[in-house]
């Protein structure tokens, strides 16, 4: 009678091959895991990135056209002109069609002319009588260093955030 002998080394055998395959299989899906997360965070560095630039060159526009605005010396003549005499109704339409304009052109939400003081005195929004607390020291400041100033992101009297674009004009 022939006795049966367990295969104890083919049983060794194949669980060493299984927990060598578990291994590789790991190792594999850590190495797939680190790249694609390293791929997706490339992906929003870019991302990033670009919006950084994108918000620097909306920031360096939106300057420019105020520069723009405040070198202009034909529109500082009639500014201060107004400012001097502001019951002058021409000047008054004048400056307000210039202001319609200015917001077709450059999509400003409101446009408005202050004195040294920092008090309104033109808006282009016909319901606006005066400044809101936020502004009044954007626009101090923007007078103080003779230089174009865009203040902080800030919700307004209706709650709509924006931000203030300040010339010195």
């Amino acid at each position: 009678m022939s006795i049966y002998r367990f295969p104890v080394r083919y049983i060794l055998l194949f669980i060493l091959l299984t927990l060598l395959l578990v291994a590789a299989g790991y190792l594999y899906y850590g190495g797939e895991k680190q790249e694609i997360q390293q791929r997706k965070h490339d992906e929003i560095a870019a991302i990033t990135n670009l919006k950084v630039l994108r918000i620097a060159y909306w920031r360096e526009t939106k300057i420019n056209e105020a520069v723009s605005i405040f070198k202009n010396p034909f529109t500082l003549d009639e500014l201060i002109s107004f400012i001097n005499n502001p019951q002058s109704s021409n000047r008054k339409n004048n400056i307000l069609e210039w202001f319609g304009a200015l917001d077709t052109i450059y999509e400003y939400n409101n446009i408005f002319l202050t004195n040294t003081g920092g008090n309104l005195i033109l808006s282009k929004d016909p319901n606006r009588k005066e400044l809101l607390v936020e502004e009044k020291p954007f626009i101090l400041e923007a007078k103080e260093n003779r230089n174009v100033i865009l203040s902080p992101l800030h919700r307004d009297i209706k709650n709509i955030i924006h931000i203030d674009l300040q010339n010195p004009s």
